[in-house]
């Protein structure tokens, strides 16, 4: 029983023996991953604290970005904020000039309604005065027949210059015929030498003849100038003796003046000045021309001689009212000065005869 029980208790010391054993080798294999792990313990701190190192690099690096960007940012906002700044500026002076422009607008609004009601008004009273001279029409008739009988008065006055002046010929011509006879018979005592001599002026034909001549004409110019032309309209000066003479009038209406030019049109009416002339009273389309003012040398528009001539004069207001156009406009000249007005009636009588009266 005593060697088994050794035998036994060896049994289980080498039992113990081997768990030793094993504990040892445990130990040292524990150890060992003991050893194993603190160098993975201090790679992984190691590789922590690189990653921290990188983190806190790119940390920094993405503050400066950041940083940088907003200052860019913020930049621009500045930026922004003072274009937005210099615009609200702008747009308050506007504001302001726009406030300004419609007060003046309102303005004008206001003298335009002012003036539209101003030049209807006189349009109106040249309307009127229109149909009073229409009125008048039969006296403008008259006048004309008046003006017929004094050409008739002036041709008896030539024709009865005419025959003083072929009895003065007819004397003359007897008393040539008379001293003629004497110095024929003067001759014939003399023993027929000579005759009629170098002076006696038989052969001559007298000045008076020339006279008739001219009586004649000036008597026919003067009833075909009566005839051509009666201005319609009233207080008109008397052509047949006119204030001045052609030449000077057409140096007055070469010279130009400065008046306006009224329209009414679908019920607006309107004025604006220009500076009238007549550059040359032949060309008869464009007679009458106007243009934006004195120095301008292109004509803004003109009117024709037959326009004149188919207005009415309005010698009182020193104005005429001008046949309607063609897309019905009411047209008319006022405040034309009187010498002005004067000188373009004469103008307009002479080339209206002449356009009539060509030879």
């Amino acid at each position: 029983t005593l060697y088994g029980f050794s035998k036994e208790a060896s049994g289980r010391t080498g039992k113990l023996e081997s768990a030793l054993q094993a504990a040892e080798r445990a130990v040292q294999a524990g150890a060992s991953r003991t050893s194993t792990l603190e160098r993975q313990v201090l790679r992984l701190e190691e590789h922590v604290e690189l990653q921290e190192q990188r983190e806190a690099a790119a940390n920094r690096q993405i503050e400066h970005l950041v940083e940088q960007r907003n200052s860019q940012e913020l930049s621009l906002i500045n930026r922004g904020m003072e274009l937005v700044r210099s615009e609200l500026q702008e747009s308050e002076d506007k504001q302001v000039q726009l406030r300004s422009r419609i007060a003046v607008l309102r303005q004008e609004a206001t003298d335009s309604r002012e003036h539209d009601a101003r030049v209807e008004a006189e349009l109106k009273q040249q309307l009127a005065a229109a149909h009073a001279q229409a009125r008048a029409a039969q006296e403008a008739g008259a006048l004309q027949a008046d003006l017929a009988s004094r050409a008739a008065r002036v041709a008896d006055q030539a024709e009865a210059r005419l025959g003083v002046l072929r009895k003065r010929h007819d004397e003359r011509a007897q008393e040539h015929k008379s001293q003629a006879g004497q110095q024929a018979r003067l001759g014939q005592v003399a023993g027929g030498s000579g005759g009629p001599s170098a002076g006696g002026g038989v052969g001559r034909i007298p000045d008076s003849d020339k006279d008739d001549e001219a009586a004649r004409k000036a008597a026919a110019i003067l009833k075909k100038r009566a005839e051509a032309w009666v201005p319609q309209g009233t207080n008109l000066p008397n052509l047949t003796d006119p204030p001045f003479n052609l030449q000077r009038a057409i140096n007055i209406l070469r010279q130009g003046e400065l008046f306006s030019k009224a329209e009414r049109r679908a019920g607006a009416a309107s004025r604006q000045r220009f500076f009238f002339r007549v550059p040359d009273p032949t060309l008869t389309r464009h007679f009458l021309q106007y243009f934006a003012s004195e120095e301008d040398a292109e004509a803004q528009g003109s009117f024709s001689l037959l326009d004149l001539v188919g207005a009415n004069w309005n010698g009182n207001a020193l104005a005429l009212l001008l046949p309607q156009a063609s897309d019905q406009t009411q047209r008319g000249l006022v405040n034309l000065p009187a010498e002005f007005f004067q000188a373009l009636l004469i103008v307009t009588q002479e080339y209206e005869f002449r356009r009539k009266h060509p030879d």
